[in-house]
């Protein structure tokens, strides 16, 4: 199948495994029969990160890869992560909104001042054959409002 192509893909380009599959609900809806032969419901209730649980789990040689199905990712896509490739780049550090040169600024009709930090970050990859995406599949979200 198109799935198993795209990780022995990633795992000879690369050395490594994925260990995340992202794409939308359409496309886990759509493609769901494929999945039973490559889904493992043991009876575990497994949780990712930031309260994710994913719907199945792509069984393959090198294990378990979760499948989760997220609103934002772009349509049509299913995307195979590596989770170590990726770091949070700080681009300016943390520092006090001086953009209008006052660091603080009285608040209206209180006797209060107020002041924002702000902090900026990139999502970078250091490893990009370490990921890979199947693109142009069957997105029932995308049907339902075509």
């Amino acid at each position: 199948s198109l799935v198993m192509q795209m990780i022995e893909s990633i795992r000879s380009r690369s050395r490594q495994v994925p260990n995340l599959c992202v794409t939308t609900p359409g496309v886990v809806l759509k493609y769901s029969e494929l999945f039973l032969p490559l889904r493992r419901l043991d009876g575990q209730d497994v949780q990712l990160k930031g309260g994710y649980k994913p719907i199945a789990a792509i069984i393959h040689a090198g294990g378990a890869i979760p499948v989760i199905g997220d609103v934002d990712c772009p349509g049509s896509r299913m995307f195979f992560l590596n989770t170590s490739a990726f770091r949070m780049a700080d681009v300016v550090g943390t520092e006090w909104a001086d953009m209008d040169g006052a660091t603080f600024d009285r608040v209206t009709d209180k006797d209060a001042i107020e002041g924002y930090i702000r902090k900026y970050w990139n999502l970078a990859t250091v490893q990009r054959n370490a990921n890979g995406v199947i693109e142009d599949l069957n997105d029932l979200t995308l049907d339902r409002h075509a």
